[in-house]
């Protein structure tokens, strides 16, 4: 199991790529129940802003599996379908630690706070580095451009916020009274 979480922190550092992950559903069942089981641990240290968080679990794990399910399917590339979605759920287990503080922290903040720009920037930041982890992991499985792998990223993001916002709906703070 170390060796497994060391694969990921060097795939989020792209020192190794997505296909140094060992196949078998296995290993995908052992990664997604150390997402699960982190995502949890967070949130009770960090309780997130998200209304039914709870929800957003199940239902984002369907969801990332049958968006690259589709994805590979479409791609004429389904014996893929392992491996890249172990990556996937490999490289948000290193973001989820990274990400947790920043969702418990900003609405914490007074909206006049100096904070909020380092907030913002820490948050910017891991966002790009995700797309860009995210990309290389749909490049390998795809052999596609990065402009093409960044925007099945970007699309799978917006796709998943609105299930997620029609589910759930908006977070308390944007709520207009």
């Amino acid at each position: 199991m170390i060796s497994l979480l060391k694969l990921f922190v060097e795939i989020a550092l792209f020192r190794r790529g997505p296909d140094s992950v060992p196949g078998g559903a296995q290993v995908l069942w052992l990664t997604i129940g150390m997402y699960v089981a982190l995502t949890l641990v967070l949130q009770q240290l960090l309780p997130s802003r998200i209304p039914n968080m709870l929800w957003q679990i199940p239902v984002g794990l369907a969801f990332t599996l049958g968006w690259y399910g589709v994805l590979m399917y479409l791609a004429n590339r389904p014996e893929r379908f392992v491996q890249t979605v172990t990556a996937v759920f490999g490289f948000q287990l290193v973001m989820r630690p990274l990400l947790a503080p920043i969702d418990w922290l900003w609405p914490q903040l007074p909206k006049d706070s100096s904070l909020l720009v380092l907030v913002a920037g820490a948050a910017l930041l891991l966002l790009g580095w995700s797309l860009a982890v995210n990309a290389r992991i749909i490049r390998a499985a795809l052999e596609c451009s990065v402009v093409a792998a960044a925007g099945l990223v970007l699309a799978e993001f917006l796709t998943s916020q609105v299930l997620f916002l029609a589910m759930i709906g908006p977070p308390p703070e944007t709520v207009v009274p």
